[in-house]
């Protein structure tokens, strides 16, 4: 459900108007609102709400916008409203991104399918600003006690009991709340019974940790997802040393506690980042969840735009049930969201029962690779090649530059500085300077023994960051062959990673894994073994490959590399003449 562009504009517009001190005046301003046009008769809180006079035709604006939809809508754009209009670096820290209506509905269906007793369960979202999973479970619940004829003391009674939440954010902590007091405003006026304090204002993990919470039967949660910094790192490493390993994200901590917040044969479902696919960071945290719980559906997300406001991850629905003894075969069911087609079924994929990377496909084709590359594969190793990174950080490395290769004494001294842009999306490599702080820095002089970072061998070079809407994930290039001895070796920028050759003639030249890694076939089965949208050296040692050997043999009897790839891997291919994937990217 993509915001719609006047709603967009109007936040925009009040923006500018409130300062992020105001966003909890607003916010409640607009709560307001929203429940006198719903749900009139319902008594609500005097809030203090102090913004600009100026700004009242823009709330006004909004607070019409949010009456024409239904509450679960509403209330994701009022929250969202807020998040906005509160400081980017509180935002940040807090993470405020919500969940979608018709991404929480999804999530809480594929739930219910689970559970033929869904409405006596408890509930409990750690994470529950903008109530995006708590609103509709109190829909959900209290539909089915309508229908059943439950009084409505009764009613609002057992919603206290089974839903809770917590949230770290005051001004959401109390949105939540009164959502559901507005979805819950027949009754609550009816038996003029109050909601009780259902969501408790405080940071989830440490509650965790202090054994605050009560286990539940089902926990749904839109975990806050950013990296942990160094000053909070010994905190969580006290606490969380089970699934800690280097700089983890946030979001791996909630994972870890709802684990261990549901009781056995519950289900848990989180909506995170799938940076946790792949990677040793996240090699914890996967063997904790394959040891721990039965993985039964994991739902992929890459169409963020036309779904979240301001998210620029890539985002996996999980669904696990809580196991005792470690269950043995994990073999989700695995669903992409098509923004044509809806969601997409992706057959069932077998997770490894280690910390092993999870090998995921991104859409069908990726699945059709995925599954062809395991009948026989190699590595990059095989290959005869290992991947760096580039050492070269512009604003860091002391070292002098210069724009031109120097004459005189410095002209022993200095090697090229390879940057990203000299990897061409074509697959060509050109040493073509085209930004200020590339050409400043076009050569690099070397200090007496100190040659850190600099290459001395023909290699190949691959992009390590794409962007959000790029389709090709790999971008790889191969300079001329005689590039890194005619300059002396050469230093890379820490945004290229370089494939160097580990034997003295590799099993597969050049330009031959260039053409491979560009190939579309490659570039989807890439998909499958990171969570990223950075190309990483951990990636690309995970990446199968097809024989060296075979694939060699069959370029040989002049089948296309397309072919012979699919060939190498077991498939049959009715194409005999490749197109694009045969573009010779590299020069000799």
């Amino acid at each position: 459900m993509p915001a719609p562009v006047g709603f967009v504009r109007k936040l925009r517009a009040l923006q500018r108007i409130v300062r992020p001190a105001g966003a909890r005046a607003v916010a409640l301003a607009l709560l307001l609102k929203l429940a006198k046009k719903v749900a009139p008769e319902l008594s609500m809180p005097r809030y203090r709400c102090a913004y600009p006079k100026h700004a009242q035709k823009s709330i006004d604006s909004i607070a019409d916008f949010l009456a024409k939809h239904p509450l679960e809508e509403a209330a994701y754009f009022l929250s969202c409203v807020y998040a906005v209009l509160c400081d980017p670096t509180e935002r940040r820290e807090l993470a405020m991104y919500f969940t979608p209506p018709k991404l929480a509905r999804h999530i809480i269906e594929g739930v219910q399918l689970q559970t033929s007793t869904f409405c006596e369960q408890r509930f409990l979202d750690p994470a529950c600003g903008g109530a995006a999973f708590l609103l509709p479970v109190a829909t959900i619940l209290r539909d089915s006690l309508r229908k059943r004829g439950v009084p409505p003391r009764e009613l609002v009674r057992i919603v206290n009991r089974q839903i809770a939440g917590v949230e770290k954010d005051a001004t959401l902590a109390e949105l939540c709340r009164q959502f559901i007091r507005i979805a819950l405003a027949d009754e609550l006026t009816a038996c003029r019974q109050e909601l009780g304090e259902i969501v408790t204002i405080g940071d989830a993990l440490e509650c965790f940790t202090r054994k605050k919470l009560a286990p539940v039967n089902i926990l749904l949660c839109n975990p806050p997802y950013r990296k942990i910094s160094a000053n909070e790192l010994a905190w969580y490493r006290q606490r969380f040393p089970e699934v800690i390993a280097g700089q983890p994200n946030l979001y791996t901590m909630f994972m870890r506690a709802a684990s261990g917040l549901v009781v056995p044969g519950g289900l848990i479902a989180l909506l995170t980042p799938t940076s946790y696919f792949s990677g040793p960071t996240y090699e914890r945290i996967r063997a904790h969840y394959t040891r721990h719980c039965g993985i039964l559906r994991i739902d992929l997300i890459h169409e963020r735009d036309n779904l979240f406001l301001g998210v620029e991850h890539d985002v996996a629905a999980l669904l696990a049930r809580r196991r005792l003894t470690p269950a043995p075969r994990q073999a989700p069911a695995v669903f992409a969201w098509n923004e044509v087609g809806g969601w997409a079924s992706l057959g069932a994929v077998e997770l490894p029962r280690d910390e092993g990377p999870w090998h995921l496909p991104r859409d069908v084709t990726s699945a059709d690779a995925l599954v062809k590359s395991k009948r026989q594969c190699a590595s990059l190793q095989d290959y005869g090649y290992k991947a760096r990174v580039g050492v070269y950080v512009w604003n860091r490395d002391k070292r002098r530059v210069r724009k031109a290769r120097p004459k005189g004494r410095d002209r022993k001294i200095a090697v090229p500085v390879v940057w990203a842009t000299h990897i061409g999306q074509d697959g060509r490599f050109r040493f073509v300077s085209r930004t200020h702080k590339e050409k400043r820095a076009r050569f690099i002089l070397l200090r007496p023994g100190d040659r850190r970072g600099v290459i001395e061998r023909d290699c190949v070079l691959i992009q390590r960051t794409s962007s959000r809407a790029q389709r090709r994930r790999l971008v790889a290039a191969a300079p001329r062959r005689g590039f890194a001895k005619r300059h002396g070796g050469f230093v890379g920028e820490n945004h290229i990673i370089i494939l160097e050759p580990i034997l003295d003639r590799p099993l597969v030249p050049r330009h031959m894994l260039t053409r491979l890694l560009n190939s579309e076939f490659i570039r989807d089965l890439y998909s499958t073994t990171t969570g990223t949208t950075a190309v990483t050296t951990a990636g690309l040692r995970a990446l199968p490959l097809p024989d060296p050997r075979l694939l060699k043999e069959l370029v040989g009897r002049r089948h296309s590399l397309k072919q012979a790839i699919r060939t190498a891997f077991g498939a049959r291919t009715t194409n005999k003449h490749s197109n694009m994937d045969d573009a010779k990217a590299t020069a000799p």
